[in-house]
């Protein structure tokens, strides 16, 4: 076995929207209709999904007492 240096490096760069217009409506919209705002692209959609690999929120997906995200 040698000493050899791990080439096995990854990188991972992310690009998102500011954020500061989804915190601003958090304080004026109830959760439901935050969520909707986010699938409508009305609102940006959290950086943690591009993390995670979700899948981009879909309006109808959204109920009273029911959220589903995909990834």
């Amino acid at each position: 076995m040698t000493d050899a240096p791990l080439t096995n490096d990854r990188q991972r760069t992310y690009t998102w929207a500011d954020t500061a217009p989804a915190l601003a409506a958090l304080r004026t919209l109830s959760g439901l209709e935050f969520l909707r705002a986010i699938a409508r692209g009305d609102l940006p959609a959290s950086p943690i999904g591009l993390t995670l690999g979700m899948e981009p929120l879909r309006e109808e997906d959204f109920t009273e007492g029911r959220a589903v995200f995909r990834r």
